[in-house]
């Protein structure tokens, strides 16, 4: 009897062809269903950007202050009609405005006695004191600018055109030793302060020349 036909072997490679295969059909298949559903997102996100904001961006939005005052109005009436304001203490009573009720109490005696006599805190003195004098430099060195434009543009030779770059140039390295001069008070002045949002900025002299009005194409390097 004739023996049965029996299939070929397959070897190691044909075998390790289909595994790899398959594993590639099924990254298509994976890749072509990601990409459905991002078109399905993509055109969902279209249609609720033709109707309006979507839920998260109407929760999200911030509140004219319209809304926050009507919202505010209407907490007070609520508490009123609770009676959260009736029999309070000092009512029907003047109001005492002696005390500041944000001025911790071991402090309050002494803000008393500097608002009795016309006084304030050392570093608010300290803070006005270094504000005046950056505003003192400040009108200096728009006078300095001024001047020195006006000069530059009556010479008449090129003799007195560099002797005024000359000057130019030593008057710069005189500012911005006051500068820093200045600048050191400001540090300090900040580390005394103990409100972070009062802080005074140091100053740069190529930005508070161009603020005192002079050109970008002047010289402003020290040499």
């Amino acid at each position: 009897m004739p023996k049965p036909s029996q299939r070929p072997a397959r070897d190691d490679g044909d075998e390790n062809k289909d595994i790899a295969s398959r594993r590639l059909r099924d990254a298509l298949d994976k890749a072509a269903g990601y990409r459905q559903d991002e078109q399905h997102d993509e055109q969902k996100d279209r249609e609720d950007s033709a109707a309006g904001l979507d839920d998260k961006e109407e929760k999200d939005a911030p509140f004219l202050m319209t809304e926050w005052s009507d919202l505010v109005s209407q907490r007070i009436e609520d508490a009123m009609r609770r009676g959260a304001f009736d029999n309070l203490a000092g009512k029907g009573k003047p109001q005492n405005l002696e005390n500041n009720p944000f001025v911790p109490a071991d402090q309050q005696t002494a803000i008393n006695l500097l608002k009795k006599n016309d006084l304030v805190p050392e570093w608010i003195a300290a803070r006005r004191e270094v504000l005046s004098a950056r505003d003192r430099l400040r009108d200096e060195l728009k006078q300095a600018v001024a001047a020195i434009r006006r000069q530059m543009e009556e010479a008449s030779d090129v003799e007195e055109r560099a002797h005024l770059s000359q000057a130019w140039k030593r008057w710069l390295n005189a500012w911005h030793s006051r500068m820093e001069d200045l600048n050191y008070r400001i540090m300090i002045q900040n580390l005394k302060q103990p409100v972070r949002h009062l802080e005074i900025y140091q100053l740069i002299l190529r930005d508070e020349l161009v603020r005192a009005g002079a050109d970008a194409a002047w010289q402003f390097d020290l040499r």
